[in-house]
């Protein structure tokens, strides 16, 4: 069933609205949003994390700078506000190697 409001000549259909505000919210209004000049933690190739400053935020893009070196362009999920959250986000469950016996081995 649709409720529906409505505002003299208007009909607003509430399904409509409430489909709308929520694929606003799943495309990043739920998503941690970070000021230009904040301090901010990578995680660079799923092992280390790394301190790093946003320059410029364009949509849920950051350009965020390493130090003086250089910088890059990432997603806003890619960035977490404290070193304990970007710590958290690694894989912690490293699988030891299973070493497989060769009958040549003996």
């Amino acid at each position: 069933m649709a409720l529906s409001l409505h505002f003299g000549a208007t009909v607003w259909n509430m399904d409509w609205a409430v489909r709308f505000f929520m694929t606003i919210w799943k495309q990043g209004a739920a998503h941690m949003q970070f000021e230009v000049g904040s301090t901010v933690y990578i995680v660079e190739s799923n092992r280390i994390v790394s301190e790093v400053t946003v320059v410029k935020r364009s949509g849920d893009f950051y350009t965020v700078r390493f130090g003086e070196n250089g910088g890059i362009q990432v997603r806003g999920s890619r960035l977490y506000a404290t070193q304990e959250d970007a710590e958290a986000s690694l894989a912690k469950n490293k699988r030891d190697k299973i070493r497989y016996s060769s009958p040549y081995d003996y």
